[in-house]
């Protein structure tokens, strides 16, 4: 009866696909299935009684009979074998491979056993490896992406500078020296039009400032981040109707200068939102600095919305993808909290040895 059930442990054994090692007390091996075999490039007659070390780099063999030994006093049934790290297999040709393992034990003292579940991750490190690879090819070129924008939005606003709003200023120069030169009576019957005229060139103005501000905004490369958000915001306010506060001090030291446009974008971002979704009747922004990270809040009393469900790339959802993808081309974290009637805060966060990456 008993050999009737170690032949059926040993048939259950052989089909498990992944390779089971049971190892003594000395912690010599008295099974190897067909599934170690091919994991290792070994067979089951070569291995059994062989110690266990003999498919462990021989740097990690210490350290492995360590934790066996630990695992044995402990008396707990299973436990992970990666509490020391990633562990390594060596086949039969030299060649180290990336394994995942569980450890089991059974039975009294003096006749112990220890089986090893084992599970080759080569395949899966690569493809980690892969994906990060990828990803980072991605923020890569994301980064690069907001460079030529940013580079293009400084040459329309230089453009918007140079053509358009000179034109508007020699436009009313001229409407201001004919209105001194018309002879009285065509001045008095020419007055309304030429008032009009100078209003729409004075709203006109206006206008072009507000663009070549949402370009490139003023006062960044001289003054700041934290002054050139605090103009924005008062700005966006006027326009939009809700009160806004900023409050915060000035970087030191400060951020490269790709990092601190891409928090600048974040804000107009997220103000951009707050105006044509939130329905908030107050904003506060802060930026905070210290010497690991330079943090941008911004929060709101508005709506809000549900930030666990996955975002949908529509309406106000889609300026967070935007936002998400800004804050990754400069190696900065975004957090965004929120819920339905509580309003929304996004907070950013730029690590200061991430600054290399942003300029």
């Amino acid at each position: 009866m008993a050999d009737s059930a170690k032949l059926k442990v040993e048939e259950l054994v052989a089909s498990i696909v992944e390779g089971v090692i049971t190892v003594d007390e000395r912690l010599h091996i008295v099974l190897f299935n067909p599934a170690a075999e091919q994991m290792f490039g070994r067979s089951r007659e070569e291995m059994t009684g062989q110690p266990l070390g003999a498919l462990i780099p021989e740097r990690f063999r210490a350290r492995h009979d360590e934790h066996v030994r630990e695992f044995a006093a402990t008396g707990q049934t299973n436990r992970s074998m990666g509490k020391y790290g990633l562990i390594y297999g060596r086949r039969a040709s030299g060649e180290e491979f990336p394994i995942e393992a569980t450890i089991s034990q059974a039975g009294a003292a003096g006749s112990r056993q220890f089986t090893v579940i084992l599970r080759d991750v080569t395949e899966r490190l690569h493809a980690d490896q892969a994906l990060r690879d990828s990803m980072q090819r991605l923020r890569m070129l994301s980064r690069r992406l907001f460079e030529v924008e940013e580079t293009q939005r400084r040459r329309l606003a230089r453009e918007l500078h140079d053509r358009v709003g000179q034109n508007v200023t020699a436009l009313s120069l001229n409407l201001e020296m004919m209105r001194g030169e018309l002879p009285p009576d065509i001045r008095e019957k020419m007055s309304m039009r030429l008032s009009d005229c100078e209003t729409l060139l004075f709203h006109t103005d206006k206008l072009v400032r507000d663009v070549m501000a949402d370009l490139r905004p003023p006062g960044l490369d001289e003054m700041g981040l934290l002054a050139a958000l605090t103009e924005h915001v008062r700005q966006v306010a006027d326009r939009s109707g809700f009160s806004a506060t900023i409050t915060g001090t000035p970087l030191t030291p400060r951020l490269p200068p790709a990092a601190e446009i891409m928090l600048f974008r974040i804000a107009q971002e997220a103000l951009v939102n707050v105006a044509k979704h939130a329905g908030a009747t107050e904003v506060a922004i802060r930026l905070e600095s210290d010497p690991g990270a330079v943090a941008l809040t911004i929060a709101d009393n508005g709506l809000g919305f549900d930030s666990a469900a996955r975002p949908k790339l529509a309406s106000g959802h889609l300026g967070m993808v935007n936002m998400q993808e800004r804050a990754e081309s400069i190696g900065a974290r975004l957090r965004v909290e929120s819920a339905p009637g509580r309003g929304t805060r996004i907070t950013v966060e730029v690590p200061r040895e991430a600054e290399t990456s942003g300029g």
